[in-house]
């Protein structure tokens, strides 16, 4: 992830898009928590992760404005590093977890709860190799606020999954396994896009 990370870091269009794409992605996430749950079951913690997911977009879309003006509009998949990748890996999470809990009252919740420990693993891995890239190469927009509720959200998750799945070991097992090898092609699809990226070499803080 760091060869990837200082290739998309040393070029203002493919860094503007990631910043973007990450955006997406938490969007992505608001937008999963309002379809794949009934209202009624919002509770306040969900109803308090859904707003954060919403503010982490808007926060990561500001420094792309800032930092990077014109470059990324809006989530247009040419805006975005990987073009679709983002939503092949988020949907094709969530389908699959959903294809492997049984069936039961507490079949959405549950749903809801290991796509978003899944998503917050991944989330903090690269939020803190991101964050590091960025102090030492002299950027002076910082992650610290999100990284800081990214831990919060994981915590909480792990919590209410413990509590309500007995098999919360193995299916985490089974779960990350699948993960890895989506954000493996995430990866790929990124790195096949910087390699037609053409751009000065030079660092840009």
């Amino acid at each position: 992830m760091k060869n990837t990370l200082m290739k998309i870091i040393s070029q203002p269009q493919s860094h503007a898009k990631w910043i973007n794409t990450l955006a997406y992605l938490e969007h992505i996430g608001s937008r999963k928590i309002m379809k794949s749950l009934n209202s009624r079951l919002l509770n306040l913690d969900m109803l308090e992760h859904l707003t954060e997911e919403t503010r982490h977009a808007y926060f990561l879309k500001k420094i792309v404005e800032k930092n990077f003006p014109g470059y990324c509009p809006n989530f247009s998949p040419e805006h975005l590093l990987g073009n679709n990748s983002p939503d092949v890996y988020f949907q094709s999470l969530d389908k699959y977890v959903n294809q492997h809990l049984p069936e039961g009252k507490s079949h959405l919740i549950l749903n809801y709860y290991y796509v978003t420990l899944l998503i917050e693993k991944r989330a903090l891995q690269v939020y803190e190799s991101y964050q590091n890239l960025l102090q030492e190469n002299g950027f002076s927009f910082k992650l610290t606020p999100l990284i800081l509720e990214e831990q919060k959200h994981l915590k909480e998750t792990e919590n209410a999954i413990a509590i309500l799945d007995s098999s919360f070991a193995q299916n985490l097992d089974l779960f990350l396994a699948f993960e890895h090898e989506l954000y493996l092609q995430f990866i790929s699809d990124i790195d096949h896009e910087l390699s037609l990226l053409s751009a000065p070499e030079a660092t840009y803080g």
